[in-house]
């Protein structure tokens, strides 16, 4: 019997728990230091925005899936989200551009950034206006050498 009450108390914390991440709103999460302060905050929140309601729970459960996750396979493909700005399933010249700008605060000016980005296009090979998935996470590991091991990855 107490095997069956823990495990109904458990359940009702997590349904408690769903509840109070449901009622948190924008103001809520830009209120936790860490994510006031990161300036991809903004983006993962649009990622996670549709028709004006912010989807904390979904947002959150991604986030945990990707701090859980042991394969670098599946963590490039949630950045690669991220780099995604426009939600096309590709990572364009123009997403780079604005990710780098985003992520440098204005430190660098605009032609150094399109010069990275045109550098980073030429290392796949030939010149196009957009990466897929596949090339993007073959690029990252091939510049990133030890990529597996900042993040924890097993394989």
């Amino acid at each position: 019997m107490t095997v069956t009450a823990n495990r109904s108390s458990r359940q009702e914390e997590e349904i408690e728990l769903d509840r109070k991440i449901e009622r948190m709103g924008k103001r809520d999460i830009f209120g936790i230091p860490e994510i006031k302060n990161n300036p991809l905050s903004v983006i993962l929140i649009k990622k996670f925005t549709k028709d004006e309601k912010l989807n904390t729970k979904e947002m959150i459960r991604t986030l945990y899936h990707f701090v859980n996750s042991k394969g670098i396979d599946e963590k490039l493909e949630f950045i690669f989200g991220i780099y995604d700005l426009d939600n096309d399933g590709l990572v364009s010249t123009k997403d780079l551009f604005e990710m780098i700008k985003i992520l440098n605060k204005g430190i660098l000016d605009d032609w150094k950034i399109q010069n990275i980005v045109d550098k980073t296009f030429a290392e796949i090979g030939e010149y196009k206006l957009s990466m897929s998935c596949e090339e993007f996470k073959k690029l990252v590991l091939k510049t990133t050498s030890n990529l597996k091991e900042m993040f924890g990855c097993k394989h």
